[in-house]
């Protein structure tokens, strides 16, 4: 399978993603976040200045992705109540 090149962008997105959810906002630092996406702490800060922005735009990514799964969900049509339906008419 061929693997996904991310940009650094994306690099310091991801891991920040993956050390958040490990150790919370007020646990983790920019030194968790360059070391887990394998860069120095100053391409972290010139590409989101602060861990409170880098934060907010995950979170807002996250639940932006929540939403849409669950309006895909709820624009699916349910088998067994369309069952139910069948067996009406």
């Amino acid at each position: 399978m061929e693997e996904k090149v991310l940009n650094t962008e994306e690099r310091i997105k991801e891991a920040a993603r993956r050390v958040f959810m490990k150790k919370g906002f007020k646990g983790t630092t920019s030194r968790d976040i360059a070391k887990e996406a394998g860069l120095n702490v100053a391409l972290t800060n010139y590409y989101f200045r602060k861990k409170e922005m880098l934060f907010k735009i995950i979170f807002m990514e996250t639940a932006h992705e929540f939403l849409d799964d669950t309006v895909n969900i709820l624009n699916t049509p349910i088998v067994s109540l369309q069952k139910l339906e069948d067996q009406k008419g």
